[in-house]
């Protein structure tokens, strides 16, 4: 068996927006020294966005640079909306809805935090890293197979809150640890574009026709498809 993992469009995360970042973050009301903690899930039980508020409250205080963004929606905002009134995290946390403007969205944070119990092969993982956001993430699905813990970002096991707290805590605090692991995350999911997943099933298809006998290299390495007799 072959394994042919997702593929990310990374031209279009790859040159993040001045313009956006600052017109977005204008529109959301936050200061300039803010550093922005991105939530890019659905508000549904299984992505745990009340985890997450879980692990942004106990650290708020102490990082009060810190806002966490939510971009997403789902059966879960009223409840979230109603934990930060309760919490007196008004202002801290921001629900934007979702959103169509991703590669802006992403343009306009400093982290992107997938706090997961389940998760398949995430495309917001990649498209993260393309943006060159650092990571922190849960170690479900996918998750350990793209971010390197300590290289690109931070991995925690699922529903850890304390876990999800430290790391977002310690990129919040770090503006080198977080352009370090960004460029890192720019770098590893070249492995993950579009164009690598295009030729590796290619080469998959190609693999299979050669052994069906249908298949074979032309001239001046052109490969051909024959018909058998």
């Amino acid at each position: 068996a072959r394994l042919i993992y997702n593929g990310v469009d990374i031209a279009r995360f790859a040159t993040p927006s001045a313009d956006a970042r600052r017109r977005l973050r204008g529109e959301w009301g936050l200061p300039d020294e803010a550093v922005v903690a991105l939530s890019l899930a659905r508000l549904h039980a299984q992505k745990n966005p009340l985890g997450l508020l879980e692990a942004f409250r106990r650290i708020a205080g102490r990082a009060p640079q810190l806002r966490l963004v939510y971009a997403g929606d789902g059966p879960l905002r009223g409840q979230i909306e109603e934990e930060v009134q309760r919490q007196n995290l008004s202002g801290l946390v921001h629900l934007i809805g979702a959103r169509s403007d991703v590669p802006d969205v992403l343009a306009a944070a400093d982290l992107c935090v997938l706090a997961s119990l389940k998760e398949g092969f995430s495309n917001t993982v990649l498209e993260a890293m393309a943006a060159g956001l650092p990571l922190v993430c849960t170690d479900v699905g996918g998750n350990a197979e793209v971010v390197r813990p300590g290289k690109t970002g931070f991995i925690v096991p699922a529903n850890d809150i304390d876990g999800l707290a430290y790391s977002i805590e310690r990129l919040a605090r770090d503006s080198t640890l977080r352009k370090v692991f960004g460029d890192a995350a720019r770098a590893r999911v070249k492995r993950f574009g579009l164009d690598q997943m295009t030729q590796d099933t290619l080469d998959l298809y190609e693999e299979f026709l050669k052994r069906k006998g249908v298949w074979k290299d032309g001239l001046s390495g052109q490969r051909t498809l024959h018909r058998r007799p």
